[in-house]
C-alpha cells in the first residue's frame, strides 16, 4: 500500500481554519512537511485536530540509514476555544524515533476539549501517543480526557532512540 503524505509548506496566512461538526483534520498524512500561521476551530472534530494518521517513513528508497525525512514542522497554530477533538488536539505522533515532529508557538486555548467522548488512551493536547521531537514555546489551557496514558502537552513519549525535548512550554489546563 502507497501511503499519500502531504510533503510541503501550508502557510494558513493567520486565517480560520473552520473543521465541520463530525468532519476530519485537514491533514490525513504528512511528511517532511511544514504547516504554519493557521487558526482551526471545529466543533467536534472527528480524530486529532490536525493531521489523523502517522506512519513510518524511512524515505525515497525506503532505507533508514540513508536520509530519514521529518514528520512535521508545525509553527504558529492554534486550536481555538469552543474546539472538541475526538483524539489529540494536534496529531497522534511520527511512526520512527528518526521522523521527528517540531511544534513551535503553538496553542491550544482555553475553552478548548480533547478526548470528547472520554473514552481515548495515549492522548495529550498537542500530540498522544508517539511524540519523537520538540515542542517550543508553546501552551495549552485545554481539558483533556481520557483512560490510559493521558498528558497535559504530550501523551506519550515515541521510540526510546528518538528526540524528546519540551523548552520553554507548559500546561494549565485540566486532565
Amino acid at each position: 500500500r502507497v501511503i499519500q503524505a502531504f510533503s510541503g509548506i501550508f502557510d494558513g496566512g493567520g486565517h480560520k481554519l473552520t473543521v465541520a461538526e463530525g468532519g476530519k483534520p485537514l491533514f490525513n498524512y504528512v511528511s517532511d512537511a511544514v504547516i504554519e500561521n493557521l487558526n482551526i476551530y471545529g466543533k467536534r472534530i472527528d480524530g486529532n485536530g490536525l493531521i489523523d494518521k502517522y506512519h513510518a517513513d524511512y524515505g525515497p528508497d525506503g532505507n533508514y540509514w540513508t536520509g530519514v525525512p521529518d514528520c512535521v514542522t508545525i509553527r504558529n497554530v492554534r486550536l481555538l476555544s469552543g474546539s472538541s477533538t475526538l483524539r489529540s488536539g494536534f496529531m497522534a505522533g511520527s511512526g520512527s524515533g528518526a521522523n521527528t515532529i517540531t511544534i513551535v508557538n503553538c496553542v491550544v486555548e482555553k475553552g478548548v476539549t480533547i478526548g470528547y467522548d472520554k473514552q481515548q488512551s495515549n492522548i495529550g493536547s498537542f500530540v498522544g501517543e508517539m511524540f519523537n521531537g520538540q515542542i517550543d514555546n508553546s501552551y495549552s489551557e485545554a481539558t483533556v480526557y481520557g483512560v490510559n496514558i493521558i498528558g497535559g502537552l504530550a501523551g506519550k513519549k515515541g521510540q526510546s532512540m528518538g528526540l524528546c525535548v519540551i523548552r520553554n512550554s507548559h500546561f494549565s489546563g485540566q486532565i
